[in-house]
């Protein structure tokens, strides 16, 4: 457990630094899309922060496991749920791995319910300079703007791990880890744990 929890410190946290859209591209598969309508309809059917039932996602256009525009700054949390990462010590390292590389993500491909939009990150950052009333203006049904990572798969396929960013004003927004699992071919969110918080300073 410690193990894992160490594993996600040393691998995963570094890539919260690095630009949002890396040099190298791949595809997303089937399996991608459907893991991210299981996680978008189970994080977003009620929203996070107001508990408002939303029905629109603003995400951002290519994946990534930085921080979304927009906040003054975040603080990373350590080994605040180790429970969470027992034996997932191969699933952290692919995740690292896998998210080298990015993705567009193409919002027609996410069977959810909910309304998906996208937006490049030069026009996430540019609407968010602006200022968090005109993104509201702008994207009145949206609360914030979502960034999803490549989810990491296991051998056998039935289990994914996938880092979601979420800002949605100067001190709010947080970044999770989502385990999901497949049963009788269909995706559903099993469990997750927040690894950072908007906060006011660094």
């Amino acid at each position: 457990m410690a193990k894992a929890a160490a594993c996600f410190l040393v691998v995963f946290l570094p890539l919260l630094l690095v630009a949002q859209s890396p040099p190298e591209k791949t595809t997303l598969t089937e399996e991608d899309y459907a893991i991210y309508a299981a996680a978008l309809q189970r994080l977003y059917s009620n929203d996070l922060y107001s508990n408002e039932k939303i029905d629109r996602i603003l995400l951002m256009d290519q994946t990534g496991a930085g921080v979304p525009p927009g906040m003054a700054a975040v603080t990373r949390l350590g080994n605040e749920n180790p429970a969470f990462y027992k034996n997932l010590t191969e699933d952290l390292k692919e995740l690292g791995s896998r998210n080298k590389a990015s993705a567009v993500i193409d919002s027609h491909k996410i069977d959810t319910k909910l309304e998906v939009l996208t937006l490049s990150v030069e026009e996430a950052k540019k609407i968010v300079d602006s200022g968090w009333e005109a993104f509201g203006k702008q994207y009145s049904r949206c609360r914030g703007i979502t960034l999803l990572s490549l989810p990491a798969l296991n051998a056998e396929k039935d289990r994914a791990l996938l880092y979601v960013g979420f800002s949605c004003g100067i001190v709010c927004g947080d970044g999770r880890l989502l385990l999901a699992m497949k049963k009788d071919g269909k995706w559903s969110l099993k469990d997750e744990t927040i690894v950072w918080v908007a906060s006011g300073v660094e």
